[in-house]
């Protein structure tokens, strides 16, 4: 059992590690970097990355940031390591992932309709981008304090195994009763 709350831990770790980062690589350079360049190559650009974001590795990092930290929360057999996984579930479920389905996903799909030689391309961009780029610092930073909470749990767990087996000492025993 230890060794599978350990890994289900890691791999919550991972996952929120991952996630956090891709969002606040959104924050600050893809969507400042799509800001400064010509609004139809930006809105084609966007629309590319949109079409092709859905991958088993997005996936993994994406609904795994979730998945994994709710596992590890049930397989916890401390309240000192549940209790900031449990929380970094809810951060993330409610500002990355509703964000997510709520916000950018229908903004992402009406994007999607827009042919980059539209007359009013130019404006929906621009109110896209903004728009998005909003809710997506948001999600950044849901991300980031669920993945600390993440960290929190995983220095605990790793803490609390390591403060055991000092107590155990080198011989692997427990030791005599104090009498």
């Amino acid at each position: 059992m230890v060794v599978a709350r350990r890994f289900m831990l890691s791999l919550a770790l991972l996952a929120s590690a991952l996630i956090a980062g891709f969002f606040y690589t959104y924050s600050i350079s893809v969507m400042p970097g799509l800001a400064v360049t010509e609004p139809r190559a930006a809105m084609l650009a966007m629309q590319g990355i949109n079409a092709t974001i859905r991958t088993p590795v997005f996936a993994f990092a994406f609904f795994g940031a979730f998945g994994f930290t709710t596992i590890a929360a049930l397989l916890a057999r401390r309240w000192a390591i549940a209790a900031p996984l449990a929380a970094a579930g809810l951060i993330y479920a409610a500002g990355s992932l509703a964000l997510t389905f709520i916000v950018h996903v229908p903004m992402n799909e009406a994007l999607a309709l827009v042919p980059a030689d539209a007359d009013d391309a130019v404006a929906v961009w621009r109110a896209y981008a903004e728009r998005w780029t909003l809710w997506n610092h948001a999600r950044t930073a849901a991300s980031i304090l669920a993945f600390a909470c993440v960290a929190l749990a995983a220095i605990g767990e790793w803490r609390g195994q390591a403060a055991m087996a000092a107590s155990f000492g080198r011989s692997g025993r427990a030791p005599a009763p104090a009498r």
